[in-house]
């Protein structure tokens, strides 16, 4: 029997139109009867009837089947080709990105000196600094890297970004054409271009590694992050931290850790996440240290008795033999105060400003922190913001002559150019009319140079002077350097290059300078130490607790793998 005509046995050329139209002969009469109403006689004339009758009906249904045939391709055919080309667009462009993000990769990975599965190993931690701080355990494969980055979520912030970019450049909005304009010199000589907030914060932006994965964490750190302070130990030397002076930031922190509302300190060890050592450096500097002699001896020893008393008396650091241990201290002999007790020495996070490479300091579980001169409660954070045009010195230093460093600076820079204002300490026929913290004020570039150590406090005086720092320090660690882009707003100038100061700083751009001298004031508040607790977000007790908690995630991760030894957790790792 042949199958009626239809969606599905009906076929779609004019060849069959043509031939229906001639009128096919019905060759069968259970053919024919299959189209015959059940009423009609079997008469010659009816037969007759019927046929015409009959052609008509298939002539209706051929039409009705045409109909439905182009109606139902489309509502199929149309969706399905418009989600083809969807996917081929989206394939396409995450390629494209995944190349660029590839190449990206690689350059970090030359540019670093090393193979991309030893950059990999290296980055672990989610960041773009690309720096050797970043990962500490060579078990950890590229296979890491593509689990903690999520590609979906890559992939869409990309598309977004470049919709946004189609967008603007049909309609730029008011901040962008600002930025058009300063680039093109427009606005150079203003002390300030006024901005939309989306400008300020993209701005604010690239002073960090990583702006979204900062803040990400520094919310974790903050909802989660548990320390116990041991309670054991008597003052001066334990509990007992000063606040004032050059070293005030040990005092600043081991004070607002012993404070009851701090929220970020557990009375159960057993909730805690690291355990804080409170002892001082400084004040056994002071009280057991001879004033005579640089020997060292008592202090360490006192610190290997004290660590011996607290193993002794509590479970936690035999469990893990001090791994999640930490102390605090901004005197140039912390780092070597451990020498008298292994464990002490290899396992536990140093949490210090003297960050020496050369010097005991370890990029795997230690943690920089600036060093902060007078301390207390620094709210204000508009010190010296004078526009660039206004600031009339080039360079300026004056200090007393520690180290080897400093005597080189003076030897070939102080009276030999009048744009540059190097001194040995500040005379005080000079000191009269214009201050040390004028100088500063008034000055492009403030020179950090190393003393008897690494770490200065006029780093933190240049930031808040604004004034860009020129950092004279080989093998130091900047602070908070695993969150900052130091390159965004300080400039770095190795010891052998003294000689040629003047010419790197005036090689740097104007634009370059202003951009960096701009930039300071997004980073002022994370040195500074603010005890308003309502307005305390993000100052330098946070900075550090969140240098401290990224750090006891990955010794954390660490003593988690089953077979691990925790008194060789890092020394394996090197």
């Amino acid at each position: 029997m042949r199958t009626p005509p239809g969606f599905f046995g009906m076929s779609a050329n004019d060849d069959y139109d043509v031939e229906a139209a001639v009128g096919e002969t019905e060759s069968s009469a259970a053919s024919q009867k299959c189209y015959l109403p059940p009423s009609v006689g079997f008469s010659e004339q009816g037969v007759q009837n019927r046929g015409r009758k009959g052609y008509r009906v298939l002539q209706s249904q051929r039409a009705h089947g045409r109909h439905l045939q182009h109606r139902y391709t489309k509502w199929i055919t149309c969706p399905v080709v418009a989600v083809l080309i969807g996917l081929l667009v989206a394939i396409l462009l995450f390629q494209g990105f995944s190349s660029l993000s590839t190449k990206a990769f690689s350059t970090k990975a030359i540019s670093s000196g090393l193979s991309e599965n030893e950059y990999a190993i290296l980055d672990v931690d989610d960041s773009v600094d690309g720096t050797s701080q970043q990962g500490r355990f060579p078990e950890l494969s590229m296979k890491n890297r593509t689990r903690v980055r999520s590609a979906g979520m890559m992939f869409r912030r990309r598309v977004l970004d470049t919709l946004q970019g189609m967008l603007w450049a049909r309609h730029p909005p008011e901040h962008a054409k600002s930025l058009e304009a300063a680039s093109r010199g427009d606005l150079r000589g203003k002390s300030e271009v006024i901005v939309s907030n989306a400008h300020k914060m993209r701005e604010e932006e690239l002073v960090y590694h990583n702006f979204t994965h900062f803040t990400e964490t520094y919310a974790e750190m903050k909802k989660t992050f548990k320390i116990f302070v041991y309670r054991d130990g008597f003052k001066p030397l334990v509990h007992g931290a000063k606040t004032g002076g050059v070293y005030a930031t040990e005092g600043l922190f081991l004070k607002r850790m012993e404070d009851p509302s701090n929220s970020f300190t557990v009375s159960d060890p057993k909730k805690a996440h690291m355990f804080l050592l409170p002892y001082s450096v400084r004040q056994m500097v002071d009280f057991v240290q001879d004033p005579y002699s640089r020997s060292m001896r008592p202090m360490k020893t006192f610190i290997a008795n004290y660590v011996e008393t607290i193993a002794s008396k509590y479970p936690y650091w035999n469990r893990t033999h001090g791994a999640d241990h930490f102390f605090v201290s901004c005197h140039d002999w912390a780092p070597l105060s451990t020498m008298f007790h292994e464990e002490l020495h290899k396992n536990s996070m140093k949490v210090v400003c003297n960050a020496d490479l050369k010097a005991n300091f370890d990029l795997r579980k230690d943690v920089s922190i600036p060093q902060t001169l007078k301390g207390g409660n620094q709210s204000d954070l508009d010190i010296g913001n004078l526009p660039p045009d206004q600031r009339d010195f080039f360079a300026f230093y004056a200090g007393q002559m520690h180290g080897v460093v400093r005597p080189v600076l003076i030897e070939h820079w102080k009276g030999k150019d009048p744009s540059m204002k190097i001194y040995e300490v500040l005379p005080p026929e000079i000191a009269q009319n214009i201050s040390y913290a004028e100088h500063m004020k008034r000055s492009r570039y403030c020179l950090c140079p190393k003393g008897f150590e690494v770490n200065s406090p006029r780093i933190v005086e240049a930031i808040l002077s604004g004034c860009v720092p020129v950092i004279i320090a080989d093998n130091f660690v900047l602070p908070y350097s695993d969150v900052l882009d130091w390159t965004k707003f300080s400039i770095t100038v190795a010891e052998k290059d003294i000689p040629h100061l003047k010419k790197i700083l005036s090689s740097i751009p104007d634009g370059t300078y202003r951009s960096m001298q701009s930039r300071l004031k997004y980073i002022r508040r994370h040195f500074v130490w603010l005890e308003d607790p309502e307005d305390a977000e993000y100052d330098s007790f946070h900075m550090a607790l969140h240098s401290i908690w990224r750090q006891s995630k990955k010794i954390r991760r660490k003593l988690r793998k089953p077979k691990a030894d925790p008194s060789h957790i890092l020394t394996a790792a090197s």
